[in-house]
């Protein structure tokens, strides 16, 4: 453990990942005494289904904490400590021989050891395109400048029409979990009449992701990314953390903000055609104003840097922002159950 990291009181969630993509588990970053907090807040959630890794000083949980969670895991060295048999019998498939972690990646390397367990901005990476035609893209391009401009549903209805692919999406993602309730749609007009105009701008943000790689290609990483990096935004907004920002915009910068992975193009050409908001203009490509600051701060959240998201934003250790963490992680595995 870093020795300055009980002095920063950051308090953060990493998510893990393995070769195959697959997001595995989570890594915790907090100090002994905001363990207890989190605890009971992560047994309340589905994210208890996930294994926690707690990297400890001297390999031990809190005094404190008097029964820990069996979802956390201690994490020492990068090692994974297994201190209750039965939680490595359900996590783990060989308990024998216990994945290691490797922290940080930026690069995935051609070769790794085998059940590695990975942290890092490595899914970051710019979408490198195959060469085949996309025949969905120029529609979500067209779609983006709708969803910015918060055009009219007729509008938005008339584009979504000229890729079936995306009618299909659209109504599957109405009918999922996701969306919830007994009404099921048939129609594009009865999945814009269920959805609501908030909710359909934003799965069709989420849809400019899923779309990129094709129907059969699962969920991907970078759609699950923006995910986070939108909810994280939105419950920063109207907080210390991202204060006179409304939500809705604080989601939408989060989403834009990957696009340029995602296409493999600049984040400039991309937006520079569409009718952005001085405030979001300045935050996305500039990196200035309230905005362009949480936007860097996810940068060094995603990479699991303590000091300079202590740098970025002050209040990263009150029970709020635990449970806004929390919150946004949540959310994005119920996104992932839902297209599962």
């Amino acid at each position: 453990m870093k020795s300055h990291f009980a002095a920063l009181l950051i308090m953060l969630l990493e998510p893990v990942w393995n070769t195959d993509r697959e997001w595995i588990a989570l890594r915790l970053h907090a100090e002994p005494a905001q363990l207890a907090i989190l605890a009971p807040l992560f047994a309340e959630s589905i994210l208890a289904n996930l294994p926690c890794l707690w990297e400890s000083c001297d390999g031990l949980f809190p005094a404190d904490l008097a029964e820990p969670h069996p979802f956390v895991i201690l994490l020492n060295n990068n090692e994974l400590a297994l201190p209750f048999p039965q939680t490595a019998r359900r996590l783990l498939t060989a308990p024998s021989e216990d994945p290691g972690l490797i922290a940080g990646i930026q690069t995935l390397p051609s070769q790794l050891p085998p059940k590695v367990w990975l942290t890092g901005t490595w899914l970051l990476a710019p979408q490198k395109p195959d060469g085949r035609p996309n025949p969905s893209k120029p529609v979500l391009l067209e779609l983006l400048g709708l969803i910015v401009s918060d055009a009219d549903t007729p509008a938005i209805e008339a584009v979504i029409a000229k890729a079936p692919q995306l009618v299909f999406s659209l109504l599957r993602l109405v009918n999922s979990v996701a969306v919830g309730g007994s009404t099921h749609a048939e129609s594009l007009r009865q999945a814009i009449a269920i959805l609501g105009r908030r909710q359909l701008q934003r799965w069709l943000q989420l849809l400019l992701y899923a779309e990129q790689f094709g129907a059969d290609s699962g969920t991907p990483p970078l759609l699950l990314l923006a995910a986070l990096r939108a909810k994280r935004l939105e419950n920063w907004a109207g907080s210390s953390a991202l204060a006179n920002i409304k939500p809705d915009v604080a989601f939408l910068a989060g989403m834009l903000s990957l696009l340029d992975r995602l296409f493999g193009q600049t984040l400039n050409e991309i937006l520079d055609p569409l009718p952005l908001s001085p405030e979001l203009r300045a935050g996305l490509l500039a990196g200035e104003g309230p905005l362009g600051n949480a936007i860097k701060a996810l940068a060094a959240m995603e990479a699991g840097d303590e000091a300079a998201l202590s740098n970025l934003l002050s209040e990263t250790q009150s029970s709020t922002w635990m449970q806004s963490e929390i919150n946004a992680c949540q959310w994005v595995r119920k996104l992932l159950a839902s297209a599962t």
